[in-house]
């Protein structure tokens, strides 16, 4: 996970060792995705969770910079020629510059093969904080509402392709007191390396 874990300079080892003993699952904005690396990943058996924030290059891009939609779109092309097919999904943050656009990015995946999208939360945390007037204020209770009853409609209409999860696995009534927003996740199965190492 990142930031963008393939500009960590011992990604590779990290991988490769690691990649015998444990199932490794990328977060990835897809830029740096080549050739080479969908190889190494595919010779892992590393998971690819692609972060697209957008349908189109006019959504996309306006969030993670011009040229950014081709670069991850070309990621997921080039992760599944090494194989990688089954194991990519798209992971979108819900903000009020995509929120429009959420079904659209469902037929993305849908036309492009991934077999899985994640819609997450937005967060107040990171770069967030500083940008959330721009991203975060836009959205309320009933957009959320709306969009995650959209989402149990699609899949009673047959629609099973591509799966779709909301990313609330951490939601909780009661928040622990340890926790520094209103999203907390339970699970302690994972290792995580971030962008430190």
């Amino acid at each position: 996970s990142g930031g963008e874990p393939l500009l960590h300079p011992d990604v590779r080892s990290i991988i490769l060792s690691a990649g015998s003993h444990l199932q490794i699952i990328l977060l990835t904005n897809g830029t740096l995705i080549n050739r080479e690396w969908a190889e190494i990943l595919a010779g892992q058996g590393v998971r690819v969770q692609v972060s697209i924030d957008g349908s189109c290059p006019a959504v996309h891009d306006a969030i993670r910079g011009k040229g950014s939609f081709y670069k991850a779109v070309r990621a997921v092309e080039v992760l599944q020629k090494a194989g990688l097919s089954e194991k990519i999904n798209i992971a979108t943050t819900v903000m009020s510059q995509n929120l429009d656009d959420l079904p659209e990015i469902m037929y993305l995946a849908e036309q492009l093969g991934i077999p899985s999208v994640r819609f997450l939360p937005l967060r107040k945390l990171g770069t967030a904080v500083a940008h959330w007037a721009e991203i975060g204020e836009g959205l309320n209770k009933n957009d959320a509402e709306n969009f995650y009853d959209y989402v149990i409609h699609r899949g009673q209409d047959g629609t099973t392709r591509p799966e779709v999860t909301c990313g609330l696995s951490g939601f909780m009534l009661t928040m622990p007191d340890e926790t520094d927003d209103d999203i907390w996740c339970p699970l302690g199965r994972q290792l995580t390396v971030d962008v430190d190492g």
